[in-house]
């Protein structure tokens, strides 16, 4: 099933289709740019495959779906493969936030506006996950005067990931900035991930800090005896 949609709405589109197992969103840049307040619900519980490519930043609720494997969504400004931080405009504390049992290989893109918010909760939620991929947006992105919100940086998850203990072996982190927070998001992981045999890590670029470096990274405890670092 293909959704798309040419004007607004003041009222929620709910699916709900017990029977779907494939869904996909897809709305056209111009004709959406300025629909940033419609929101949708979904309430597909056999779901396998769910696409959405909304470059509007629409609201996504998005109801527990166990039999989901494959999500490829592309989100507002900056549109990303497998972006699940369209959930962050409905569980901004992580209240209600899906679980993904059947999830393995997430790859997740860490936008400028919700930085590393919702890492813990996919991590908490997302048992069986064997390898995951984040993708932080460049630094050379954001606009002078951009501000961001400090209850978006990383706040490591109170309790160990299961996924973490026992069946994350790989880790590839992308456009890393040079700063501190990112660090340790790094150091979380490296120090928990214990089951963890790679960890491939590539600075951006384009980032102006200063405040971590190769050096520090592999100066940072390993939870893994196994785990090969590369940085």
């Amino acid at each position: 099933m293909i959704a798309t949609c040419l004007d607004n709405f003041d009222q929620p589109l709910r699916c709900c289709i017990p029977t779907l197992k494939h869904l996909g969103f897809d709305f056209n840049v111009d004709e959406f740019k300025s629909c940033g307040h419609n929101e949708f619900i979904i309430n597909t519980p056999n779901l396998e495959y769910l696409a959405i490519k909304d470059p509007s930043l629409s609201s996504f609720r998005i109801h527990e779906t166990p039999t989901l494997s494959l999500a490829d969504l592309s989100i507002g400004k900056f549109n990303y493969v497998h972006d699940f931080q369209v959930l962050s405009y409905c569980f901004d504390d992580g209240d209600g936030f899906p679980t993904f049992p059947n999830l393995v290989h997430p790859e997740l893109g860490i936008d400028y506006s919700f930085g590393w918010k919702l890492l813990p909760q996919f991590l908490e939620n997302s048992h069986l996950i064997e390898c995951i991929e984040l993708d932080k947006e460049s630094e050379e992105n954001h606009e002078e005067g951009d501000v961001v919100d400090d209850s978006y940086d990383w706040k490591p998850p109170k309790q160990v990931p299961e996924c973490l203990m026992h069946k994350l072996e790989e880790i590839k982190v992308r456009n890393l900035w040079r700063r501190k927070a990112d660090g340790e998001v790094v150091k979380y992981l490296l120090e928990n991930g214990k089951a963890l045999k790679k960890m491939n890590i590539k600075f951006d670029e384009d980032s102006i800090g200063e405040e971590i470096d190769e050096e520090t990274i592999h100066n940072f405890p390993m939870g893994s005896e196994k785990c090969i670092l590369k940085v």
